[in-house]
């Protein structure tokens, strides 16, 4: 039974373990800022109508849900001093600047990230105002200062609309804010675990590379001897000489910086030494597509008409066709600069085609137009012949007037000798 004493002890200390404490009241905000503890989370200056029960009860609200938040409630602020400033300009300079350089305030820290999260809420009844200020972990996530104006501040300004509920404006804030700062956190982690994978996944991948890299050298060198053992004659220049030492450094390179967890880097080598295998495979397909192109770019040069008018034209073909021999002989031998030449053929065919159509296009013009001159000409002459007829018409009319008199005297006059003859 030595053990009841103990018990009785024990009963009697668990109520001193569960009492609430209650709101502290101040006069000054010099007071929160010299007794702030970190015990204490809500501070209350003058009668704000709010019963001490409730008061108390919100205190152990914020010791459960807000263990970071200093709230303070204040009447009015008019009377209030601080640093030389005076009104709400003390307080808020008191709860925004003293309280985290003289006191402990500054250092809570957010056990999830480590990062200071202390944070005040104000409210000043006869002023209708609310003042906010918040540490490291709100300010980095949209959740600062900044933010309350218009956003953060409105579950308080509806709590104090619908019935100046003081007790809601502070829980529904704090909640708000808090819950917010939660979401974010468990983002931030999912985002974080996310990179992980993604971070793992990448490493994986990348550790691929030089096998990758093996089967791609692999197919490529076995396709160039695929084409020279198909295309009869042909010698191995250095279209058909891959840059091996290259590719198999860079695959050596790839391995160490995967090692050392330099991705980015492996991901750099690893595209660079592709792009080396693509060309030189593109080189292989170009020199196994050329003989068709030479067939072609033969058969027009052959069919292209030559006039002996157009003398630019026999000039231009005899360049493309030299080209194209050139260009062949290279080809066999693998040289890469059968390329230029054949490109070269080519342009010089298609100067030669484009030069001979404007030419015959010019021959056309010319033809329409001498035959258009003559055409005018003809039109001039017919004109000219129209308008020297109208011209003579006055004259004509006087002459067959004339005529027709001298006639008619005439007519007498032969009458006149008929009748002689007759007598």
């Amino acid at each position: 039974m030595k053990f009841v004493p103990v018990l009785l002890s024990l009963f009697l200390f668990l109520p001193s373990l569960t009492r609430a404490e209650p709101a502290r009241a101040f006069s000054q905000i010099s007071e929160v800022v010299e007794n702030w503890d970190g015990q204490q989370n809500l501070w209350v200056s003058g009668s704000l109508g709010v019963a001490g029960p409730q008061l108390t009860a919100l205190e152990s609200w914020l010791d459960v849900n807000g263990p970071n938040w200093t709230v303070v409630l204040m009447k009015q602020a008019g009377a209030q001093r601080y640093d030389g400033k005076s009104g709400m300009n003390a307080v808020e300079f008191a709860l925004g600047e003293g309280l985290s350089n003289r006191t402990g305030f500054g250092k809570l820290v957010d056990q999830r990230t480590g990062e200071t999260n202390g944070a005040v809420f104000v409210l000043f009844l006869d002023e209708r105002k609310f003042s906010y200020f918040a540490s490291d972990v709100f300010d980095k996530r949209s959740l600062g200062e900044r933010y309350w104006v218009g956003r953060l501040d409105k579950p308080a300004a509806s709590a104090m609309r619908n019935g100046g509920r003081i007790v809601d404006a502070v829980k529904n804030t704090v909640s708000n804010i808090e819950s917010s700062l939660t979401r974010k956190l468990k983002e931030e982690e999912q985002r974080k675990r996310l990179a992980e994978i993604e971070q793992q996944r990448a490493i994986e991948e990348a550790r691929q590379y030089p096998a990758r890299l093996d089967k791609r050298i692999g197919e490529v060198v076995q396709k160039g001897n695929q084409l020279l053992q198909s295309a009869a004659g042909a010698a191995e220049g250095p279209i058909f000489t891959p840059d091996l030492a290259k590719w198999e450094a860079n695959k050596e390179s790839i391995r160490k910086l995967v090692a050392v967890g330099s991705l980015q880097n492996a991901q750099g080598r690893f595209a660079e030494t592709n792009l080396l295998i693509d060309t030189h495979e593109s080189r292989l397909d170009l020199w196994a597509a050329a003989p068709e192109r030479f067939t072609r770019l033969e058969k027009q040069i052959a069919s292209h008409p030559n006039d002996p008018a157009a003398p630019f034209l026999s000039g231009l073909l005899a360049k493309s066709r030299q080209a194209l021999d050139s260009s062949r002989e290279n080809h066999a031998n693998g040289d890469p600069l059968y390329t230029e030449q054949l490109e070269e053929a080519e342009r010089n065919y298609d100067r030669a085609d484009a030069a001979y159509t404007q030419w015959i296009e010019s021959q056309k013009r010319k033809r329409i137009f001498i035959q258009a001159i003559a055409l005018l000409s003809a039109l001039a002459f017919l004109i000219f012949l129209v308008v020297a007829n109208r011209l003579r018409r006055p004259a004509k009319k006087e002459s067959l007037t004339l005529f027709d008199k001298w006639r008619k005297i005439l007519d007498g006059k032969f009458d006149e000798l008929f009748s002689l003859m007759d007598r």
